[in-house]
């Protein structure tokens, strides 16, 4: 039989890499595989957020109409409210957070995932 080996580089993402290698292991002898969720489903809800509102923004609309976009119109005030309402604000924050994992912050989602915990 073919001698089968797996180099893993000894640094701070060890523990994740070591358990990428488990989970390919199970996989490759066809056991069920239970990994635990990568992301939560409250963080990629907001990352099909800072997506929309990345794609939105790069479209040139304004802040308010893509508030409406992303939270539905019946939620965004007219007139002078919308300067002080939480979705401008949440939009805003939106469009900094995307901005930044485009820029170099999605890096930090590849870290995110399983890890052997040792004691």
């Amino acid at each position: 039989t073919p001698v089968r080996a797996v180099l893993v580089p000894i640094d701070e993402f060890t523990p994740q890499r070591l358990a990428m290698v488990l989970l390919f292991w199970a996989h490759a002898l066809g056991r069920p595989i239970s990994a635990p969720p990568i992301l939560s489903r409250e963080r990629r809800r907001r990352l099909v957020l800072m997506l929309r509102a990345l794609d939105g923004g790069a479209t040139g609309v304004s802040q308010r109409a893509l508030a409406q976009g992303l939270f539905g119109a019946d939620r965004v005030p007219a007139g002078p409210a919308w300067k002080t309402h939480d979705l401008r604000s949440r939009t805003l924050r939106l469009l900094a957070d995307a901005r930044s994992v485009r820029d170099g912050g999605y890096r930090d989602l590849l870290t995110a995932g399983p890890a052997l915990r040792l004691r």
